[in-house]
């Protein structure tokens, strides 16, 4: 995703928040959400 310029580092860049990407905290730990339909998923091989 930093390579799509969505996020910088552990930073999300206006055209993530654009994009749809939320910064969510999940028992003190801070992590990005992205939104499912988000279409630079589909590009990664899990």
């Amino acid at each position: 995703m930093q390579k799509k310029g969505l996020i910088n580092g552990d930073k999300i860049t206006d055209k993530g928040i654009q994009k749809g990407l939320l910064l969510k905290n999940y028992m003190g730990n801070n992590y990005i959400a992205y939104p499912e339909n988000l279409p630079e998923l589909d590009e990664i091989k899990f």
